[in-house]
């Protein structure tokens, strides 16, 4: 799935992927008076950064009792591991990245990280790819042999993106782990091929579509994205969304994975 852009301009992979951001909290302790807190965010300039700012900047006027400082960290994983190791008492995460902390799977290793607590679910985020039109990438099977940044490393997205290509196969030539604004500048300047990230629309690189939609001379722009880019980006020229049936093939699907997964937990399936 991607936006065709006739000539230079962007391309883009975009699907939800029952992903979401969650706010991690250490487990409860003794109340204090002005109590002074840690927030792990994530990188300079992404949007976990600019929420966290914002979010403590609320908190603090709102709670008296509570001091809250929003730090910069490479993202999910770092904060997990951080507020397990005491070291800070609040985290933003991938609901993927979360799950993978506190049940010992996944990047962890086996080691559960069962200090941490999802304090509230924040919004729903969507997984995204993007690339050069010029790259000729379609599907996410056409990132094999190619260069592809997934974000910091010790971001959610970086260890997702590591375990969908591992599930589907998937061979980069190499896995970068640029911020977010950086590999956004790579793959606009033809330095990587692709890029991945899992945001809340609009995010920062999103202005660059913009940007790229809105330079490239053309008489129409043609939009297959999931949702509606008229509806986070201002596109300056006549456009017409496109849509399109998806159907799965083979076996098994998701209504046997999701019977599974019920079963595996003993929970009861309504006929």
């Amino acid at each position: 799935m991607r936006t065709r852009v006739p000539k230079k301009g962007f391309g883009w992979v975009a699907g939800m992927a029952g992903l979401a951001l969650v706010l991690l909290v250490a487990g409860a302790g003794d109340a204090q008076t002005k109590r002074k807190l840690s927030m792990g965010t994530g990188t300079i300039g992404g949007l976990y950064y600019i929420f966290g700012g914002a979010l403590a900047k609320a908190l603090n006027e709102a709670v008296p009792e509570v001091e809250i400082t929003a730090e910069s960290t490479p993202g999910s994983v770092a904060n997990a591991q951080m507020i397990q190791a005491g070291k800070m008492a609040i985290g933003f995460s991938q609901a993927t990245a979360a799950y993978e902390s506190y049940n010992g799977v996944g990047w962890t290793k086996g080691t559960r990280h069962d200090k941490i607590r999802a304090l509230v679910a924040l919004y729903p985020a969507a997984l995204t790819v993007y690339t050069l039109e010029s790259r000729n990438i379609h599907t996410l099977k056409d990132l094999n042999g190619k260069d592809v940044s997934l974000g910091p490393a010790g971001a959610g997205v970086d260890q997702f993106g590591r375990n969908l290509f591992e599930v589907l196969g998937i061979k980069p030539k190499r896995i970068h782990n640029l911020p977010h604004e950086q590999t956004a500048k790579a793959v606009g300047d033809g330095q990587l091929d692709a890029g991945m990230t899992v945001q809340l629309a609009p995010w920062p690189g999103l202005k660059d579509l913009e940007t790229s939609v809105n330079k490239v001379p053309c008489d129409s722009v043609i939009i297959a994205t999931p949702i509606d880019l008229n509806r986070i980006i201002k596109i300056r020229k006549p456009n017409t969304r496109v849509y399109y049936d998806l159907q799965e093939i083979g076996k098994p699907d998701m209504n046997d994975i999701l019977i599974d997964f019920l079963r595996g937990r003993k929970i009861k399936i309504k006929k």
